[in-house]
């Protein structure tokens, strides 16, 4: 009988750690590093680039159309929008960049964003995919 109860209390202790650990990563992951005051600067279309923000950040230039696209992937909880200034860098030179917000901000929880993403701009004929720290690495296993 004490067996059975010092079973029990273990069982309960495993399963409260667990969902605490749970929802400490769960919090942890939600609260990503914020965007720099320069990158939400650069989310405003001009007359070389406009943005789009749904559903995911996209920088195309005004004039022409792109052929070229690049996906961004963002790093492991920073937010997408902090790659804003680079995007627009890129897109100023005649390509689409498109910045995917990732589930949990870890490209881990989002392997389908690229697929997703190219069937979305039919137009662009070829597409380059990169990404920094974690979102590199989540971007060479495409």
């Amino acid at each position: 009988m004490r067996r059975n109860k010092w079973l029990a209390g273990i069982g309960i202790a495993f399963f409260t750690v667990m969902i605490l650990a749970t929802g400490g990563f769960i919090y942890w992951a939600n609260n990503p590093l914020p965007a720099q005051p320069a990158a939400i600067n650069s989310l405003q279309s001009d007359a070389i680039v406009q943005i789009k923000t749904d559903p995911w950040y996209q920088f195309s230039p005004t004039e022409g159309s792109p052929q070229i696209g690049l996906i961004l992937y963002p790093g492991g909880r920073v937010e997408a929008l902090a790659y804003a200034p680079t995007a627009r860098a890129i897109a100023e030179h005649g390509f689409l960049v498109v910045l995917p917000e990732m589930r949990l901000n870890l490209a881990v929880f989002s392997p389908d964003i690229t697929e997703e993403i190219i069937a979305s701009y039919p137009d662009i004929d070829t597409w380059a995919i990169g990404g920094h720290s974690l979102g590199g690495a989540m971007a060479a296993r495409y």
